[in-house]
């Protein structure tokens, strides 16, 4: 029966871990992804993907009906996004 406890906590361990992991791995990948532009890509363009970004996180808020008049209003194309 020790041998069971030790197992599940080990377990739950590994569990904790792999769910820190889910967390932290899309955050470190958008500094990524900032890094880059801020420094390999023109400012325009940079200035373009971080509207485009921006609206596509209003999304889930308040879905199409708030990010179509968001684009419109940034000159973004609904088409775009």
């Amino acid at each position: 029966m020790e041998l069971n406890v030790k197992a599940n906590v080990y377990r739950v361990l590994q569990m904790n871990k792999l769910a820190i992991a889910k967390f932290v791995i899309p955050f470190c990948l958008a500094a990524a992804a900032v890094v880059f532009f801020w420094f390999f890509v023109e400012p325009e363009v940079t200035a373009k993907y971080a509207a485009v970004f921006s609206i596509h996180s209003f999304v889930p808020i308040g879905g199409p009906l708030a990010a179509i008049p968001l684009g419109l209003e940034l000159k973004i194309p609904p088409e775009a996004l």
